[in-house]
C-alpha cells in the first residue's frame, strides 16, 4: 500500500457534487474573465490536476449553453505556469496556488483583475487500506509502510505543502528515503491507489 499526501477532494470526487451547483456560476465567471482571444469556439483552460473532476463538471454545463466548447488541460501548476511564460495559448489558468497566477500577471502574462480564489484546498493522508491511516494521520506515518506518495513539491503546490507538514511535524527525514513522487497530485493518486 502506498499512502499518499493529497487534496481531500482528489479521493472523494462525489464531495462536489453538493456543491456543483454553487460552483456552476463559475462557469459564467470565468467566461467573463477570458481575454478577448478566447471568444473563438473553443476555449482553452489550464487546470490544476486537484481540481480536474469539478473543471470538467463545470466546462460541460458551460459548453452545454452553446456559446463556446471547453478544452481542459490538467496538469501541475508548476507545469502549466513554465508553459504559459513560454507562450502556451491558454485562455484561463486554474492553479492550485495563487502565487504562480500573480507571478504571471505581474510579468505580463495576464490580467491582474482577473485572478480570484476559486476554492480551497487541504491536504490529507490517504491509503487504499483505509485501516492503514485509520484517523491519526502523524501516527500513520510512524508505523511500518513501504512509500509515501506525494506530488514533486519542485512543481504542485500540493507536493510543497505535504513537504512543509511533515518537516513541521519532524518526520521528513524518517520518511523521505520512502517517498514517490508524481508530477502532479493525480499522478500521485494513482501511485497511491494502485499501490
Amino acid at each position: 500500500m502506498v499512502p499518499a499526501l493529497y487534496p481531500m477532494a482528489t479521493a472523494r470526487p462525489t464531495c462536489f457534487a453538493p456543491a456543483m451547483s454553487r460552483l456552476r456560476p463559475l462557469a459564467l465567471i470565468t467566461a467573463l474573465f477570458l481575454p478577448p482571444t478566447a471568444h473563438a469556439d473553443t476555449a482553452t483552460v489550464a487546470v490544476a490536476a486537484n481540481f480536474t473532476a469539478p473543471a470538467r463538471a463545470i466546462a460541460a454545463a458551460f459548453a452545454a449553453t452553446g456559446v463556446h466548447a471547453v478544452e481542459i488541460s490538467t496538469g501541475s501548476s508548476g507545469a502549466f505556469y513554465a508553459q504559459i511564460v513560454k507562450g502556451a495559448p491558454f485562455d484561463a489558468f486554474l492553479s492550485a496556488d495563487s502565487e504562480r497566477p500573480a507571478r504571471l500577471a505581474a510579468q505580463g502574462h495576464g490580467a491582474p483583475d482577473s485572478i480570484f480564489t476559486y476554492a480551497v484546498g487541504r491536504l490529507g493522508l490517504w491509503s487504499a487500506d483505509p485501516a492503514r491511516v485509520g484517523g491519526d494521520g502523524p501516527a500513520a506515518l510512524k508505523a511500518p509502510f513501504r512509500h509515501l506518495a506525494i506530488a514533486n513539491p519542485a512543481v504542485a503546490p500540493y507536493g510543497a505543502a505535504a513537504r512543509e507538514a511533515l518537516e513541521k511535524l519532524g518526520l521528513w527525514s524518517a520518511v523521505e528515503g520512502r517517498i514517490v513522487m508524481g508530477q502532479d497530485i493525480g499522478q500521485t493518486f494513482q501511485m497511491a491507489a494502485t499501490g
